[in-house]
């Protein structure tokens, strides 16, 4: 027997986003909802679902913003992880690009840190941290510091949960 866990993230990132999540939250469908800290629509995503107690919230720690009309940018002030920003102060479009321009790992724990705290003093009760598009696919070492920061902050490490279930591997059971 195999369970799946269901999860939405980018949840702050967009209206139509926090709707979509907000409206398959309250049908049953979905459990976890990760949350982009530093998306431009937070507050709203934090009136829509933080005081639902029936959600596991997660951080969805982002260092990327990949839309080519709309970008974000760092929670952390700009002088504490200028390796993550580009010429607009907006963060990268892909993670792949730090194959080519190393950051510092010390500036990505930093901003994932005033991420945590924005989207818990905004009112999400954070219970485990994953990452948009894998960052640590791409960035050496990232892995092992964000498991420790995880770790410290007595989160659940998305390492541990989130894994591609192969073709066929699993079937749907009945309500």
């Amino acid at each position: 027997m195999k369970a799946m866990i269901t999860r939405a993230d980018d949840y702050g990132s967009s209206h139509a986003a926090n709707i979509a999540i907000a409206e398959a939250a309250a049908a049953g469908f979905i459990k976890n909802v990760s949350v982009m800290a530093c998306g431009p629509f937070l507050a709203e995503a934090a009136e829509l679902l933080a005081k639902d107690k029936n959600i596991c919230f997660g951080l969805h720690g982002c260092i990327n913003s990949e839309w080519d009309r709309t970008g974000w940018g760092p929670v952390a002030p700009r002088e504490k992880v200028s390796t993550l920003i580009d010429e607009r102060g907006l963060f990268y479009q892909n993670p792949s690009i730090f194959q080519m321009f190393k950051p510092d790992l010390a500036e990505i724990i930093t901003e994932y840190q005033y991420q945590l705290e924005r989207a818990r003093n905004i009112g999400f009760d954070i219970k485990y941290m994953d990452s948009h598009m894998f960052p640590e696919n791409y960035i050496p070492g990232l892995q092992e510091k964000m498991s420790r920061m995880i770790e410290k902050e007595g989160l659940l490490d998305h390492i541990w949960f989130n894994h591609i279930l192969e073709e066929g591997s699993w079937k749907a059971q009945p309500l």
